[in-house]
């Protein structure tokens, strides 16, 4: 019985590929077989999964603020195609921000109110995000690729965002007493949660005007998982304090976009 399961597993390893190959090649006109594409996405809007810095209590805590604007996704790819109905996507995205905020609180007395001291205070925020957003996938058609001819597919991939931050606090005040040195890790912590590990799988279909031009409608569903340390160290002539915050978070997020691609 187990001879008998080897030589059937023996007999389909060879039969599938010729299988496989003879799918490719059956009821197919002799036209060119193009191996090589390059394609631009576009998203029109999606939530967005950048993730900003908020201070609270003086620095030695924060808090994660997920940047809610309309983002709109461009993304190129690179496709090579091992057979008709198979491809390798290398895929590439761009996105950041810039945030610069000023908070500025004055408090001032009449001269008849003298005995009070009047007071100043004035804060300074910028922060910025560049992401370098890399995939590198498979699409598995599920129909023949024709001209003049709508075919589905299937996609699948992993991939790496690399975050380039900036962040900066200035402040200044009208009582500077005790004048305090504040270190803290924030633009090294921007860049380390904002630099998840994905995973990412779509559905979409292709129409084909032509053996060089084709146009796509997709929806894609990406994991994401991130995590980072956030440290803090405060000195001053009478004491020194240091605090530790660690953030883990995983996100799940839709997109829905069109695609143009180019075959040669």
């Amino acid at each position: 019985m187990r001879s008998a399961i080897i030589f059937l597993i023996f007999i389909l390893s060879l039969a599938l590929p010729r299988w496989a190959f003879a799918q490719e090649n059956e009821n197919q006109p002799k036209q060119s077989f193009e191996r090589f594409a390059f394609g631009v996405d576009y998203v029109p809007y999606y939530s967005g999964d950048l993730y900003a810095i908020k201070m609270s209590g003086y620095a030695t805590m924060i808090d994660l603020v997920n940047k809610k604007v309309q983002f709109s996704a461009l993304r190129a790819h690179f496709d090579f195609f091992i057979l008709r109905k198979l491809s390798l996507i290398l895929s590439i995205g761009y996105n950041g921000f810039v945030d610069n905020r000023n908070y500025i609180h004055e408090k001032d007395y009449p001269p008849y109110q003298s005995q009070f001291q009047n007071s100043f205070y004035e804060y300074d925020y910028s922060s910025s995000l560049k992401r370098l957003c890399l995939d590198i996938g498979v699409r598995t058609y599920l129909l023949k690729r024709e001209m003049h001819k709508v075919a589905p597919y299937l996609q699948f991939g992993l991939g790496k965002t690399f975050a380039s931050g900036d962040f900066n606090t200035e402040e200044s005040s009208s009582q500077q007493n005790n004048q305090a040195q504040v270190r803290t890790n924030a633009p090294e912590f921007l860049e380390d949660f904002n630099s998840p590990f994905t995973a990412n799988g779509a559905f979409g279909a292709e129409y084909y005007f032509n053996n060089a031009l084709s146009l796509n409608a997709f929806i894609l569903f990406q994991y994401a998982t991130r995590k980072a340390t956030y440290s803090y160290q405060k000195k001053t002539e009478d004491y020194t304090e240091g605090a530790q915050s660690g953030f883990k978070r995983t996100d799940v997020q839709t997109q829905i976009g069109l695609g143009l691609a180019f075959y040669f």
